[in-house]
């Protein structure tokens, strides 16, 4: 009878520790994950090597619920523009959608 009872208990919580792992794997398999920090963001080849000369001094900014994006633009005769740009980040249907909620050249919007 004690190794009945044994059996049971070891089938109950192989069961409990299954249906446990059964919903983390379904999780695992739709969700992916990618983290970049600042750092790794503004030392990318796109970043620090803009396809236009004609930007330089790229400069990507993480804030809570914005990226900040600063660079100088520089045309051939004119003098250089200092511009920022604000993006702000919004998901839907597990996309995420960035919209531009402020652009600054010089300084002035």
């Amino acid at each position: 009878m004690k190794t009945l009872s044994r059996l049971v208990l070891v089938m109950v919580v192989v069961f409990t520790l299954g249906a446990l792992v059964m919903p983390a794997a379904a999780q695992d398999s739709d969700t992916r994950t990618k983290t970049l920090t600042e750092e790794q963001i503004n030392d990318s080849y796109r970043v620090s090597n803009p396809w236009r000369r004609t930007i330089t001094d790229v400069v990507v900014d993480l804030q809570p619920d914005q990226v900040v994006i600063s660079a100088t633009y520089t045309r051939r005769g004119h003098d250089p523009v200092s511009t920022a740009t604000t993006l702000v980040p919004s998901m839907e249907d597990g996309r995420i959608y960035w919209t531009v909620s402020q652009i600054l050249a010089n300084g002035e919007p």
